[in-house]
């Protein structure tokens, strides 16, 4: 996708293609900390509604969108902008802003599943993104968002796992679990969902790649119901999104994000 041309001095040019994980292959990759504090004010419905819009507006990214709110203050007024930016900046083509319609969609579809839609600065945002400036703005989130305030500590790794492997990772799931920490994992199969498995019982969080109400691979159906009653589940992607291979780096980046540490287990 292109980039939105900003001028230099409006805007600094963002790459929408968001830094990849690729957890066994490669180290992870560094995430900027915002310099900015973070204001507790809570938002109003008005200015989430607008805050959703912005984010899913045309080549709007979490860089870009921060650097609008930070200079507009507020997303209606950063949305009243943005068509004007672009124009100034080169693009040729009408802007094409996300529609208010869109969001009470998203936001009725969500309620019909019992999950939320989340956006940065609500109280229910992960607290672990808060200080990520590649975070996106706005989640899905499907079960206990109290968790969010615990430590997290990723477990990830070969979808074809041996046995040994998978033993290893209930002793660690499990030892982690009990010193209060928060096992992260993708609910891939293999690794993660034996991570998942034997952290129900003591607090788990499943980032998944497509929408919210996406269950992938199938055969985690029950495992997805047993998070969502017992951990949480959070996705990036819009509720209706079928997971596709573009969408994993993505969601790798979240398990990142969430986490204090990473472990890797059995990946090639």
């Amino acid at each position: 996708m292109a980039t939105l041309p900003f001028k230099e001095d409006a805007f600094k040019k963002e790459s929408l293609q968001e830094a990849e994980l690729d957890f066994g292959n490669s180290s992870p990759s560094h995430t900027t900390k915002k310099q900015d504090k973070k204001t507790s004010s809570p938002l109003s419905e008005q200015e989430k509604i607008a805050r959703i819009c912005l984010y899913r507006s045309q080549n709007v990214g979490p860089v870009t969108y921060r650097n609008l709110i930070k200079r507009y203050k507020t997303a209606a007024t950063a949305l009243e902008a943005l068509p004007d930016l672009a124009s100034r900046g080169g693009l040729k083509a009408p802007l094409k802003l996300y529609s208010t319609e869109k969001v009470y969609q998203e936001l009725k579809a969500h309620e019909k599943l019992g999950a939320s839609l989340v956006v940065e600065g609500e109280k229910n945002y992960p607290k672990a993104l808060r200080d990520l400036n590649e975070a996106p703005p706005v989640l899905s989130i499907h079960g206990d968002p109290a968790l969010f305030k615990s430590i997290g500590v990723a477990i990830v790794g070969a979808r074809n796992c041996s046995l040994n492997g998978k033993k290893m990772v209930q002793q660690l799931a499990q030892s982690l679990g009990q010193e209060g920490y928060a096992i992260v994992s993708g609910l891939a199969r293999g690794i993660d969902g034996q991570a998942h498995q034997t952290s129900l019982a003591t607090g788990t969080i499943a980032v998944i790649a497509g929408g919210i109400d996406k269950i992938y691979p199938p055969e985690h159906e029950t495992l997805f119901a047993q998070i969502k009653e017992q951990g949480v589940v959070v996705a990036e992607s819009i509720i209706g999104t079928e997971p596709q291979s573009t969408l994993f780096p993505r969601r790798n980046r979240l398990i990142s994000g969430l986490s204090q540490a990473v472990i890797v287990v059995e990946a090639a």
